[in-house]
């Protein structure tokens, strides 16, 4: 992996200079002092510049009427070199080889979809050349330059967060500036018609995206045709093609921080980011981003965008966000149109940023003829046509908000900036001359510590001033001097000596056998880069390093390009032992610097602002490890401007009305356009003249209906009016007769939704004569025939053919519709309605011969009365029956609900086994004392409602002798739950994608609480602390843990593996789980709490675990289950490394919470196995003693010997497998 900055650059023009003097051929020119890079195929391996910044910017342009530009704004538009061309279908492959040879053309690839060749050619003519005399034969159908596209984004400002106007404008100031109210797509709004929608796929074309950011994980495409094996399962051309592919790069990593991956990270999150109460949330809940990398640091070439549209056609992908393009010039970019064209996707383009017209100098692709694109112009938070804007009165469609946009942005906070191994050897990414004067000697003296070198008249020291200072670049060595000084390494007083070497530019440095003799070498590079032909650290400078730290040398490497172009030398790979991530790229991203591992607790802080050029690095392989952070601002969120931030808004809506309707991509650009906001400052600058509108697109309001409900034995139906979007739920009133209709019928005059959810009842696009089902909360299936439009007046009829679980039903009142679909199993909502005429109560019920349940009060939405408890006889019998057993059964299998007396509770809390309670739709396992019943309650009834074959309302509540019902929220113990699973589920819970969801009400969303699955019953089996609604639904796809690549052969591999494909850890990125890592107490206390499921409400009373930390819900949920305590009252130190006998206290802990263990027998004679045994604190004696007996923490072996290690730190290796341990157990 090469380092990419803007340095190179500057490099070549100043070589460029000189040699210009040289020669006296070539004057130096103004533009010379401009960044800009020749076509990529002129660049040397050594020059790889990141243009990422220029990418990210605005160009002008001049050119005459017959060509593209060969440069625009110091970018080419084109790959010199090559040419794309399409030969006749009359021309036979010898014809074509005969046109090849004759103009000396060599293919290098097939562009797929549009049936043309992407071909190179010598030096000798130029692309226009070539064209001119392609298109002259008669066998070539088109010919046309390999354009070279580039994001649509203007240069980004500082981050902020909570910001996102363009979703939902209140007038609030982004970036200083004050907007206006309601400039917006109204998205809050439309997102009440959008709940449960069916995936959509979303192909995010440009640069590459942060798959495994906070707010992107998890809304990622997933190959269901490829495993990560090193095969082309899918047989489409691509290996390992997990999340899409990366044709900038031909392989399938499709994010490279080193590429400045940031356009396309921002690009996902405004579509899709999850809505997490965390950072940003993307207009559309539904999608799935495949991110398909064609750009990078020199811009994106015609074929490769081809191959990446033709990519997500072959996997049915019906919407796709370009926020990228270039002027179209002279030679339009027929083929691209084509293969957009044959996409039949919805292809949002972003406009441009140039500030033109796109009438009179067209853009592309925005600006291609084809039916399927929607050309995007960016709006600002008051209204305006943003100033960068292209526009367009017959080329550009509508307008979105595109300016100060805030989304995702590749996380830099808290990277690695300083990698040790084995105590041998320390890089740091960074110059040591950048830190205060004080942090300089501190940071040194750490160091050197950590290496074993201290200050004495026999230590020797050999300082290496490789910083070029003879070429021009600062003398940094009386900055290493003081430090050493201050550090106590001075000539005087320590008697230490330290030698001085002064390496020339383009000269190696010290051979091995001259730095044998010194007990540390202190290498610094300054500000120095090497030159065109050599590196900073030469060939021979790695070879004599390597030799020395074999001889058992200390190493010191500081210099923010101190690794430059040898990032991926087995010097820098495997002696050093780290891996260059990136360059930050940008300045004053970071402000401190805070240790970690050997130095936790230590800070540094930068003098000025932090360079652009310092380096990202991680430890790599065994014995390496991070010793110091960046620190400062945290990048997950940035805010960009440009109409690459405008179309992904309508890459979202898109989605949307894919998932809603059946559409074709030219229906759905229809629909936006005319659904939009008029915006004067759009009228004529866009087609439309309007802002797009979410909410307009997918519902208007509804006129109140009325409703009716009927019975055969009814003679004169009750009438209900019903209010749409309530967030009430209750029962569904109905007759007790066994088949009831209800008809909801829109009076004359209604506007009609274009879409109304399952919480309203689809009614819109459904063909004459189709049915779906949606249930309500007492388990009626209901069908639905509607015409395919509805009309004023229109109506829906819904049938219910099984009468409701109601008691005692009154007649005047207010009740609630829940209404769920069955094929999609997601919580939607309810509508309200109430009684306006009275209903025969014979039919209804509920008091005799007209009586009883009439009255004008109103209704109590929970049932009235309270379920007949199980005699005292049932409950004597169900406990004598258990005698032989290890758990009491109750057997109410034929009926939904059930109840005790508290005095049968506990009579059965008092045998000291598990209570199991069978109902028709599950069967609760309650260990003794579960129930927390209040005072006063004479009853605990339980309940298991079926909301439909996957959707389940479970509820324990506790009545008063008055009949006052107090819910039980939360439970002093864990109740296990079996469900049934639908047959039709069986597979995907065997193959363990099925898993149980709770419904989280404050988040309104379904949240994974795992299970596991009995094949010979059918049913599904789950541990919780408080009861809610639960659902049967297909979890996301977890990568397979094959990406790791540093735990092949590793002791812990198959359980990392297991692990991870289960969900309950992750790596570490880049492909890496880093099993020799330490491990801090939060992240194992978060890891806890991710395998037991905790959702506890947090409470964390330590002084040093805040809520705005990562760790705080974790540490909390942990700490009110019992299962830590703090290194003090006040302090948990959440980033001290845990020990292994701190971990062994934790996951005893998680046990006894649990209730599945007991304390050891023979504690002394356990732990005498332990030649340290004694070093093993007397409060985690018990823990250690009960996990060895289990042989759940086993201790490390020599040849003769067994230590517990009670003080190592722990492993992210060691606590996967502990982990894995106690889940055994659990499941046993």
């Amino acid at each position: 992996m090469k380092k990419n900055h803007q340095k190179n650059m500057s490099l070549l023009i100043t070589t460029i200079f000189l040699i210009a003097q040289l020669v006296y051929v070539i004057p130096v020119q103004p533009a010379l002092a401009q960044e800009s890079p020749p076509a990529p195929e002129t660049l040397t391996s050594d020059i790889t510049d990141s243009l990422a910044s220029l990418a990210g910017q605005s160009y002008s342009y001049n050119f005459g009427k017959d060509e593209r530009p060969a440069e625009l704004n110091n970018r080419p538009a084109y790959v010199e070199g090559e040419v794309i061309v399409k030969f006749k279908s009359s021309a036979n492959s010898s014809q074509r080889s005969s046109i090849k040879s004759r103009y000396g053309l060599t293919t290098k690839r097939k562009v797929p979809l549009v049936g043309a060749e992407l071909m190179k050619f010598g030096s000798g003519k130029t692309v226009n050349k070539m064209i001119e005399s392609l298109q002259s034969d008669d066998l070539v159908e088109y010919v046309q330059p390999n354009y070279l596209y580039y994001p649509q984004a203007v240069t980004p400002s500082d981050a902020r967060w909570d910001e996102l106007w363009g979703l939902h404008n209140t007038g609030q100031t982004i970036e200083g500036t004050a907007g206006v109210e309601d400039i917006d797509i109204d998205a809050p709004e439309a997102w009440d018609y959008t709940s449960g929608l069916g995936e959509v796929v979303v192909a995010v074309i440009d640069t590459g995206v942060e798959i495994t950011h906070p707010d992107l994980a998890g809304k990622i495409w997933v190959n269901p045709g490829e495993t990560l094996n090193g095969l082309d399962d899918d047989k489409n051309g691509y290996i390992d093609d997990i999340n899409g592919w990366d044709f900038y790069n031909n392989d399938n990593t499709v994010f490279d921080a080193s590429d400045g991956d940031t356009h396309g990270t921002h690009v996902a999150g405004t579509i899709a980011a999850l809505s997490n109460s965390t950072g940003v949330v993307g207009v559309a809940p539904n999608v799935k981003i495949m991110p398909l990398k064609f750009t990078g640091p020199y811009g994106g070439t015609t074929s490769d965008a081809i191959a990446a549209i033709n990519y997500a056609a072959s996997k049915g992908v019906k919407v796709s966000n370009n926020s990228w393009g270039g002027p179209a010039g002279g030679h339009e970019d027929i083929l691209l149109k084509e293969a957009i064209q044959n996409s039949g996707m919805v292809f949002v383009a972003a406009a441009g940023n140039d500030g033109k017209d796109n009438d009179t100098a067209p853009d592309s692709p925005s600006g291609l003829a084809a039916e399927n694109i929607i050309s995007v112009a960016a709006v600002n938070n008051r209204g305006e046509l943003a100033s960068f804007s292209n526009y367009g009165a017959t080329t550009v469609d509508v307008g979105a908000p595109g300016e100060a946009i805030l989304s995702t942005y590749p996380r830099t906070l808290n990277q690695s900036a300083g990698v040790q191994k084995n105590n041998q050897s320390v890089v740091l990414g960074f110059g040591l001359q950048t830190l205060t004067e004080q942090d300089q000697s501190a940071l040194m003296k750490k160091i050197l510590n950590l290496l074993g070198v201290t200050p004495g008249p026999n230590t020797s020291i050999l300082l290496v001033n490789d910083g070029e200072s003879d070429a021009g670049y600062n003398n940094y060595t009386p900055v290493f001097e003081k430090a050493l000084s201050v550090a106590g390494y001075c000539y005087s007083a320590s008697q230490t000596t330290v030698d001085i070497r002064s390496v020339n530019q383009d000269v190696y440095g010290p051979t091995a056998a001259e730095m044998q003799p010194y007990d540390a070498v202190i290498w610094f590079t300054g500000d120095a880069y090497g030159t065109l032909t050599t590196t900073t650290l030469t060939a021979e400078d790695q070879s004599n390093l390597t030799s020395y730290l074999a001889g058992g040398g200390k190493l010191v490497i500081t210099g923010e390009d101190a690794l430059y172009g040898i990032e991926d030398s087995n010097f820098v790979t495997s002696t050093l032992g780290l891996t260059f991530i990136k360059e930050i790229n940008e300045p004053g991203m970071y402000t401190d610097l805070n240790g970690v591992n050997e130095f936790y607790g230590d800070s540094y802080t930068f003098s000025g602002t932090s360079s652009p050029y310092n380096d990202v690095l991680e430890p790599n392989g065994t014995g390496a490890s991070t010793i110091i952070q960046y620190t400062g601002q945290d990048s997950s969120y940035r805010f960009f401007s440009g109409t690459s931030m405008a179309a992904p808004h309508v890459a979202g809506i898109s989605a949307i009305l894919m998932a809603q309707k059946h559409l074709s991509a030219t229906e759905a650009i229809e629909l936006i356009k005319s659904s939009g906001s008029d915006l004067p400052s759009l009228s004529g600058k866009t087609v439309t003249g309007k802002l797009v509108n979410l909410y307009n697109a997918v519902a208007t309001q509804v006129s109140q209906p009325s409703v009716t409900l009927g019975s055969p034995s009814v003679a004169s139906p009750s009438s209900y009016d019903i209010t749409f979007n309530t967030s009430s739920y209750g029962a569904l009133l109905s007759t007790s007769v066994s088949r009831d209709s209800i008809t909801i019928t829109f009076p004359n005059g209604t506007t009609l939704p274009a879409f109304i959810t399952g919480e309203k009842i689809k009614v819109n696009n459904i063909p004459v004569g189709s049915s779906g089902d949606i249930i309500t909360p007492n388990g009626q299936s209901i069908t639905f025939n509607v015409p395919v439009t509805i009309g004023h007046g229109g109506q829906v009829n819904i049938t219910i053919d099984k009468a409701a679980n109601i008691k005692n039903p009154t007649t005047n009142g207010l009740y609630s519709l829940l209404v769920c679909t069955s094929t999609d199993p997601v919580m939607k909502g309810s509508a309200n309605y109430s009684i306006s005429t009275t209903t025969d109560s014979a039919v209804v019920g509920g008091g005799g011969g007209g009586g009883g349940g009439g009255g004008g009060g109103l209704i109590n939405t929970t049932p009235p009365g309270a379920t007949t408890p199980l005699s005292n006889a049932t409950i004597d019998n169900a406990i004598a029956s258990a005698v032989n057993s290890d758990t009491v059964t109750i057997n109410a299998s034929d009926r939904l609900e059930t109840a005790l007396t508290t005095t049968s509770l506990k009579a059965l809390t008092n045998t000291g086994k598990p209570v199991v309670v069978q109902l028709q739709n599950a069967t609760f396992t309650l260990p003794p004392g579960a129930l927390d019943v209040p005072s006063g309650a004479a009853q605990v009834q339980m309940a298991a409602l079926a909301l439909g074959n996957e959707i389940f309302e479970l509820t324990i509540t506790a009545v008063k002798p008055d009949g006052q019902q107090l819910p039980v929220r939360q439970f002093a113990k864990p109740i296990r739950v079996t469900l049934p699973v639908p047959a039709n589920k069986r597979e995907a819970a065997a193959n363990g994608t099925l898993k149980v969801h709770w419904f989280n009400e404050s988040t309104k969303s379904w949240e994974n609480m795992g299970g596991t699955y009995d094949p010979v019953t059918g049913t599904i089996t789950f541990e919780t602390n408080h009861f809610s609604k639960f659902a049967l639904l297909i979890a996301q796809p977890i990568p397979t843990t094959a990406k790791f690549t540093d735990i092949n052969g590793h002791w812990a591999q198959k359980d990392i593996e297991f692990m991870a494909a289960n969900g309950y850890i992750n790596g570490m990125g880049n492909g890496k789980f880093a099993p020799d890592t330490a491990v801090t107490r939060a992240q194992f206390a978060a890891m806890l709490v991710n395998v037991l499921k905790l959702q506890d409400k947090a409470k964390a009373p330590f002084n040093d675990v805040l809520p705005d930390k990562w760790y705080y819900t974790s540490v909390g949920r942990a700490y009110s289950a019992g299962i830590i305590k703090g290194v003090s009252a006040k302090l948990f130190a959440p980033e001290e490394l845990i020990t292994r006998e701190q971990m062994a206290v934790m996951i005893c802990n998680a046990l006894r919470y649990k209730g599945i263990i007991t304390e050891p027998e023979d504690v002394e004679g356990t732990l005498s196995r332990f030649v340290d045994k004694t070093k093993i604190s007397d409060w985690a004696k018990n823990s250690a003693a009960l996990l060895a007996d289990r042989q759940m923490l086993n201790g490390k072996s020599t040849d003769t010997t067994v230590r517990f290690a009670p003080l190592d730190r722990a492993t992210r290796a060691e606590a996967a497998v502990i982990l894995k341990n106690m889940i055994e157990q659990l499941n046993k």
